[in-house]
């Protein structure tokens, strides 16, 4: 990534991280009690765009990837997220 939204992805993405440095577990539970550091930012809606701070939360990697094979399904294309437009 490159241009000026890199630069802010960065920053935002290192608060992110900053605040929320154990991963909740997606979904809830799954660490089982373990505390696992949060390595990734994900789009709660997953609409990559919206950088709200209220859409944003630290997971870890595994989490993340379940998430996204839930959210894409399992075709490994990236499903058009919506959102009501």
């Amino acid at each position: 990534m490159s241009g000026p939204y890199a630069g802010a992805w960065q920053r935002i993405r290192a608060a992110v991280l900053a605040e929320e440095p154990l991963c909740p577990g997606v979904p809830a539970g799954v660490h089982r009690g373990a505390r696992v550091p949060t390595t990734q930012v994900d789009h709660v809606s997953g609409d990559n765009h919206d950088n709200r701070r209220s859409n944003l939360r630290g997971i870890c990697g595994p989490c993340n990837q379940r998430k996204s094979v839930e959210h894409e399904g399992s075709g490994g294309q990236r499903a058009r997220w919506r959102g009501g437009r």
